[in-house]
């Protein structure tokens, strides 16, 4: 995506947990079955990382977590 797609992307998500979904989704670079997989103990807010337990070919793995705002 251009930037200016992603940002009328983004002008059009309205829902607050949508946009962090989309926003988490784009900053990390998981898969959406990835995302989807997440759970509350998966975040690390101290160290900004998510644990992806389920990645591709079944491979667990750490992603950088989107700073908002």
């Amino acid at each position: 995506m251009t930037p200016q797609e992603l940002e009328a992307f983004f002008r059009e998500v309205t829902r607050p947990k949508q946009f962090a979904f989309f926003l988490n989704l784009y900053g990390s670079g998981l898969r959406i079955s990835e995302m989807l997989a997440l759970r509350v103990n998966d975040i690390d807010a101290r160290r900004m990382l998510l644990h992806v337990r389920c990645g591709k070919g079944r491979k667990e793995r750490f992603a950088p977590l989107t700073k908002a705002g």
